[in-house]
């Protein structure tokens, strides 16, 4: 049996009494079973998630060992190995959510859609109230007459493919929220027309992506495999930034980005806003 992604074949059940086995067919249930399918996505979504979840607690302690330089870049690892757990999290869930429309077509495929709902009790404040301890048990009589499903974790290459898929989709929404938050800072902090100065590090003008300022060099200065370039803005204030790519000429205009949230903000009295 494969899913549409990877394949990562369930073993045959295995069954308290051959002759049952004989007499019901159900070795050739497992590919027209779609219970079994669901089981198998909802195992798969479960271990990934676990898996994501372990990451993100070794980024949490890495995040408060950092010193203050290398915070932010421990931050927002950090943020995406959350995101990508609650995106696993998620696609379980919408897998949970089927069970109603997946019809079994063996006793083998009604143990598997209650294995589904047993094994989401963790999240039940409970788990020992009705009807979570008598699920179980109905459970575990199904077990006795049709056999138990081999509850095996997926190929380990299935899981590390679902991990960076889930990583990539949590990438794209930090990516979102932290534009949404540097539009929200530029708006909280200039909308009242209060004067302010920005300090920004010649290396956080070299960004790939953000606010953008024109420069016009004057001085390129060469320190190893590094450029400092020293000009103007249009508006007269003069700036220092770190090239890592290209040595810009004299008279030339470049582009310099930079992120909000690296800016310091200072008043006119030279106090630090942010």
């Amino acid at each position: 049996m494969a899913d549409s992604d990877n394949s990562t074949s369930l073993p045959f059940v295995t069954h308290g009494r051959e002759l049952r086995q004989k007499a019901h067919g159900e070795d050739r249930y497992q590919d027209a079973d779609p219970a079994l399918v669901l089981l198998q996505g909802w195992l798969r979504a479960q271990h990934v998630s676990h898996v994501l979840c372990r990451l993100q607690q070794r980024l949490e302690r890495r995040l408060l060992d950092a010193p203050g330089s290398g915070a932010i870049d421990e931050k927002v690892g950090y943020s995406i190995a959350c995101q990508a757990e609650v995106e696993a999290t998620t696609a379980a869930l919408k897998l949970q959510d089927k069970i109603p429309q997946v019809q079994a077509r063996s006793l083998l495929g009604v143990v598997a859609k209650l294995e589904i709902i047993a094994g989401a009790d963790r999240d039940i404040d409970d788990p020992t109230d009705f009807p979570w301890p008598h699920i179980a048990s109905v459970l575990n009589d199904l077990k006795e007459i049709a056999g138990s499903l081999p509850l095996e974790r997926p190929d380990r290459t299935v899981v590390q493919a679902d991990c960076r898929r889930y990583q990539a989709m949590a990438a794209d929404m930090i990516g979102l929220q932290r534009q949404a938050a540097n539009r929200r800072f530029l708006a909280t902090r200039l909308e009242n027309g209060r004067a302010v100065t920005l300090g920004i590090r010649p290396e956080h003008l070299d960004e790939k992506e953000g606010v953008t300022l024109s420069l016009s060099v004057d001085v390129t200065e060469r320190l190893g495999s590094t450029s400092y370039v020293h000009g103007a803005l249009a508006s007269g204030e003069s700036v220092v930034a770190e090239r890592r790519e290209d040595q810009p000429g004299f008279g030339e205009m470049i582009t310099l980005r930079f992120q909000p949230t690296r800016a310091r903000v200072f008043d006119g009295e030279g106090s630090r806003i942010r």
